[in-house]
C-alpha cells in the first residue's frame, strides 16, 4: 500500500506542476534518452515550463536528436564522443541488424546481445559523463530540484535523481512489467503487464 501512495503521490505532483498554474513553482530536472524517447519528453518539459515552474535539463553534448526546449534550461556534459562517432555507431548498428541472420532462435539471441551491448557502452559512457562532471552534478544539487522526469529506457537520471535525493516520475512505464520501478524504487504511474 506504501508503494501506492508514493505512486499517486508521484503522479498528482506531476499533474499540478503540468496543468495548474500553482502561486508556487517548482523545480524539475529532466534527464531524457535520445531519439523518439526525447521526442514525447520535449514538450512535456517545455509545457511545465510555460506554466511558470523551472525546468532544466540535462543532455550530453553529442546526441542526435536533444537539444533546448522552450521554457527550459538546457544543460550539457561531455561525453568521450562526438555527433559523428555516435552517428556512424548507430548506423553501423541498423546495418547489423538489417542483415541479421534469424533463420535460427541462437542467431536472433546473438544479435540482440550484439545490440544490447552497443546499447550499454552508449548508456555507460552517458551515465559517466554526467556523474564524473562535478561542477554540473553540484550545480544540479544547488538547484534543489523538487522531481526528476526521466526515461527509464536508461538507467542515468534514476541513478541521478538517487544521488540528489529527488524523487524520480518515469514518462515511460513499458519497461518488463515495471521491473525498473521495483528495483530503484522511485514512484512511477502502475504499470500495465499483459500475459
Amino acid at each position: 500500500m506504501n508503494d501506492r501512495i508514493v505512486r499517486m503521490t508521484a503522479s498528482v505532483f506531476l499533474w499540478c506542476l503540468f496543468c495548474l498554474g500553482s502561486a508556487e513553482a517548482g523545480k524539475l530536472l529532466v534527464i531524457p534518452s535520445d531519439g523518439s524517447h526525447w521526442t514525447g519528453m520535449r514538450s512535456s518539459s517545455g509545457g511545465v515550463g510555460h506554466r511558470g515552474n523551472q525546468v532544466v535539463v540535462a543532455i550530453p553534448e553529442a546526441n542526435l536528436s536533444m537539444g533546448p526546449a522552450q521554457h527550459t534550461t538546457t544543460l550539457t556534459y561531455p561525453v568521450p564522443y562526438t555527433n559523428a562517432q555516435l552517428l556512424e555507431q548507430v548506423n553501423a548498428g541498423d546495418t547489423t541488424l538489417m542483415g541479421a541472420d534469424v533463420s535460427s532462435d541462437l542467431a536472433r539471441l546473438q544479435n540482440i546481445i550484439k545490440t544490447m551491448d552497443m546499447l550499454n557502452a552508449l548508456i555507460t559512457h552517458n551515465t559517466e559523463g554526467l556523474l564524473s562532471n562535478k561542477d554540473l552534478m553540484k550545480k544540479l544539487q544547488d538547484y534543489n530540484f523538487d522531481a526528476i522526469l526521466t526515461n527509464p529506457f536508461e538507467p542515468t537520471g534514476t541513478i541521478v535523481g538517487e544521488y540528489l535525493s529527488v524523487p524520480a516520475i518515469y514518462i515511460q512505464t513499458s519497461n518488463p512489467c515495471g521491473a525498473y520501478a521495483l528495483a530503484s524504487q522511485c514512484p512511477a504511474p502502475a504499470p500495465i503487464c499483459h500475459s
